[in-house]
C-alpha cells in the first residue's frame, strides 16, 4: 500500500509549487510556450533513449531516471498526448520542426511500450483516439479504429506485453 508519511511533500520541497505560477505567467506568451514545449519534449527524449538503454542493453524493465516503470510510463504518455496535440493541430513553425515533433512522437511512443506499465498504454487507448475524434470528426473516427487495432495487434503478439496484460 501507500505510505502516506512518505508519500506527502515535505516542507523543503514546496518550492516546486511556484513552478507552477511561474509557468503560467511565462507560458502566457507565445513565443516561450513554444520552447517550453520544444525542451519538454527534448528531456522526453533523452528519458525515453535512457529507458531503450535499460530495457535492451541492461535487459530490466525501463524506468529512465524515474523512480519506477510506472512513473515512466505516465510521464511519457502525458508527453505523447502533447506531441500529438502539436501534430495534429499543426503547432509547428517549419519543416525541421515538424520532423522533429515525429520522431520524438516514434521514441516518446516505444518508451511508453517499454515501460511495460498497463494504466499509460490504456491511458493513451483511450485518451489518442478521442483527441483524433473531436479533431477531425468522422474522419478521425476511422483514422482512431485503425491506430487502435495496430496498437492491440502489437500488444498481443509481443509477449512481454501479452505477459503484462494478464497480470
Amino acid at each position: 500500500g501507500v505510505d502516506m508519511r512518505h508519500s506527502l511533500p515535505r516542507v523543503a520541497n514546496w518550492w516546486l509549487y511556484c513552478f507552477f505560477f511561474g509557468m503560467y505567467y511565462i507560458a502566457r506568451r507565445e513565443a516561450i510556450l513554444d520552447k517550453v514545449a520544444q525542451y519538454t519534449v527534448l528531456g522526453a527524449n533523452i528519458a525515453a533513449l535512457y529507458s531503450f538503454y535499460q530495457f535492451f542493453i541492461k535487459d530490466e524493465r525501463a524506468e529512465a531516471f524515474f523512480s519506477h516503470s510506472l512513473t515512466l510510463g505516465n510521464c511519457q504518455a502525458m508527453v505523447l498526448c502533447l506531441l500529438v496535440g502539436i501534430l495534429i493541430t499543426r503547432s509547428f513553425s517549419g519543416r525541421r520542426e515538424l520532423i522533429y515533433y515525429l520522431v520524438s512522437t516514434l521514441i516518446v511512443a516505444l518508451s511508453v511500450f517499454l515501460s511495460l506499465s498497463r494504466g499509460p498504454l490504456l491511458a493513451l487507448i483511450l485518451t489518442l483516439p478521442v483527441v483524433i475524434t473531436v479533431t477531425y470528426r468522422l474522419k478521425g473516427l476511422v483514422i482512431s479504429f485503425l491506430v487502435l487495432a495496430i496498437l492491440v495487434v502489437v500488444m498481443l503478439n509481443i509477449p512481454a506485453f501479452k505477459q503484462r496484460l494478464e497480470k
